[in-house]
């Protein structure tokens, strides 16, 4: 869209105060569709993080009560064998005809036992190993759900802000058009250094925000992060927003100084909304 004011065009086609066929939308219209669309695609994407987050309680459900189905059935099936094992050793000992079988079926059972507590306990640690790999999955779909979540977040904030660099790369432009035209263009000067200051920061903030997810992303317990991560993000979207304040007012200085008075490009958009 052309920097500056819209001047619509009247024909015998279009009719007075229409623009013609091609012609680009006035920035108010531009604004309220961008506005519209970002809106439906944010509650698009809240009803999806939504539903992935029912799922992953769901499977974090299943998995735990799976674990504890599994070490319920190891324990009662090791507490069986032990008993198995003791009834055996109380029969032998009952058909025995002499102190010396005896005490050899005692000799045997004590090294039963030793081999039976070694291969449970062998066991016991693959269970365990089981256990832990199938937690380290609901970790992994947990570590990239925030990532998604946040993502999507840092994907409108980034979009924001290029979008301002664009405008404000117009109106600096516009700027220096207007002061060569021998106009005093102090107030927007000064408006446009705010809010290339403003953007910055913003930028700052979102970089910031990025490396708190990239963290929490890594991390063996993304839940601790969480805290550290929504502080940060909360910080780059407030940052953001404070840069698009900014940038309107921007716009709003260059307006007052513009001898056309036209209205300028403000269609920008909240990211966050």
């Amino acid at each position: 869209m052309a920097f500056g004011a819209y001047a619509p065009l009247a024909s015998a086609q279009t009719g007075p105060g229409m623009p013609p066929p091609g012609a680009p939308k006035p920035p108010l219209r531009e604004m309220r569709e961008r506005q519209q669309q970002m809106r439906e695609n944010i509650k698009v994407e809240k009803a999806e993080f939504q539903e992935d987050r029912r799922a992953l309680r769901e499977e974090r459900l299943e998995v735990q009560e799976g674990i504890r189905g599994d070490r319920r059935e190891f324990i009662g099936g090791a507490i069986e064998d032990r008993k198995a094992m003791h009834a055996e050793v109380l029969n032998k000992l009952k058909d025995a005809d002499t102190p010396e079988e005896k005490q050899e079926i005692l000799k045997q059972a004590r090294e039963d036992r030793a081999a039976f507590r070694e291969k449970t306990k062998t066991e016991a640690e693959g269970l365990r190993e089981d256990f832990r790999a199938r937690r380290g999955e609901i970790k992994d779909d947990a570590r990239a759900l925030v990532g998604d979540r946040f993502s999507m977040i840092m994907r409108r904030l980034l979009n924001a802000l290029e979008r301002f660099d664009q405008i404000l790369s117009r109106i600096d432009s516009r700027i220096d058009k207007l002061e060569g035209d021998g106009v005093d263009v102090t107030s927007a000067v000064a408006a446009s250094a705010a809010a290339n200051s403003a953007v910055d920061a913003a930028s700052t903030a979102v970089a910031e925000a990025q490396s708190a997810i990239a963290a929490a992303t890594s991390s063996d317990t993304p839940k601790d992060e969480l805290d550290s991560v929504r502080t940060a993000v909360k910080a780059a979207t407030e940052a953001v927003k404070s840069a698009h304040e900014a940038v309107k007012e921007a716009l709003r200085a260059l307006k007052e100084v513009s001898p056309s008075g036209g209205t300028t490009d403000t269609a920008t958009t909240t990211p966050t909304e």
